[in-house]
């Protein structure tokens, strides 16, 4: 059997059982799949281990010991350390790509003695005429199909997998929305189509959003123009949504700055902060009570009064100035995000 026909085996066989699509892990699975042909000089793996090959050339049957089940889980021991310095599916890569290499051999006429040291051949299907033949045409579409299936597979798991897959076309929740939010949205844009209903006005909505912050199984998304919302059911939502249809976007590169301003006038503080960075935390501020906060009931309140703090959420600096500007900071505790699209 071909080596790229031993490789794409595997490299499907590793997408399909481990959900993986990196190209490390494609490549162990590939790599080990060679592994058990070291039993005969003339192979790839024969030829890079030369020396190994040979000693076990002038031992062993070609297709016998190195292609067994004894084989498969001495591989599992001394893969180990791929498991324990690595990820723990590099190692689950090696072995699967060991164990279907040399099971795909046990489809060829001469078959494998996958129980040695037991001499018994393992060979599949029992009519020899429907064997597969090294180099055959049968082999070629054999070939054809692992290779279409390693890609589909890997397209697959790159987009979550079929679960996800079917969460975000037919489970129309914003609980979804924040699950991929959780999982993607240190690397790309999560958006949301909601259609539904503004919560205090009751006029229909139909618009695109780009979600910000998961909040249970509701999440906080933003307009175009910059209005954010609490988008989901239950108490406290400004949109209610009936239907959501959750999408992944651009690239993203989230930046991250915690501070605790301590005795500072707001003023000099806020014109220290990025001009594109949101802000969220909590400011105890002096004589909060003559705080005054612009309030919209449509929009999540980015800055509002809560005891004698100040809270920020997913606020601008612009919008954090315009309240806070001619006050004096006492304490706080804040992160500042900046969003950078098309990188990750």
């Amino acid at each position: 059997m071909f080596a790229a026909t031993h490789a794409f085996l595997s490299m499907a066989a590793a997408a399909g059982v481990m959900g993986i699509s990196d190209p490390v892990s494609l490549g162990i699975a590939a790599i080990a799949s060679q592994l058990p042909d070291v039993d005969t000089t003339t192979s790839l793996s024969g030829r890079v281990l030369w020396p190994i090959s040979n000693w076990i050339e002038q031992r062993y049957p070609h297709r016998s010991a190195t292609h067994s089940f004894v084989a498969t889980g001495a591989i599992a021991i001394a893969a180990l350390p791929l498991g324990y310095w690595g990820q723990w599916h590099w190692w689950g890569c090696a072995v699967i790509g060991y164990f279907v290499g040399w099971l795909a051999d046990s489809y060829t006429r001469a078959g494998v003695e996958a129980f040695w040291p037991d001499d018994a051949r393992l060979v599949i299907p029992g009519n020899p005429r429907a064997r597969l033949r090294s180099g055959s045409k049968a082999e070629y579409w054999i070939l054809a199909m692992a290779t279409i299936a390693t890609i589909g597979l890997v397209n697959l798991n790159s987009s979550g997998g079929i679960s996800e897959i079917v969460g975000r076309g037919l489970v129309l929740q914003t609980s979804t929305a924040a699950e991929m939010l959780n999982k993607y949205g240190g690397s790309q844009v999560v958006w949301v189509e909601v259609k539904g209903s503004h919560q205090l006005s009751g006029q229909p909505i139909g618009e695109r959003l780009e979600v910000l912050e998961a909040m249970g199984s509701n999440v906080l998304a933003m307009d175009s123009e910059g209005k954010i919302y609490q988008v989901g059911q239950g108490a406290g939502v400004q949109i209610y949504a009936q239907r959501v249809k959750s999408t992944l976007g651009e690239p993203l590169t989230t930046q991250y700055e915690t501070q605790a301003p301590r005795e500072v006038g707001a003023d000099e503080w806020i014109r220290s902060l990025p001009k594109t960075g949101y802000i969220s935390g909590r400011l105890a501020i002096d004589d909060v009570e003559e705080v005054l906060i612009a309030k919209d009931p449509e929009q999540y309140p980015r800055v509002e009064i809560s005891g004698t703090d100040v809270v920020l959420t997913w606020a601008t600096r612009t919008q954090v100035w315009e309240a806070l500007r001619d006050f004096w900071i006492l304490e706080g505790d804040v992160i500042i995000r900046e969003r950078i699209r098309g990188s990750a």
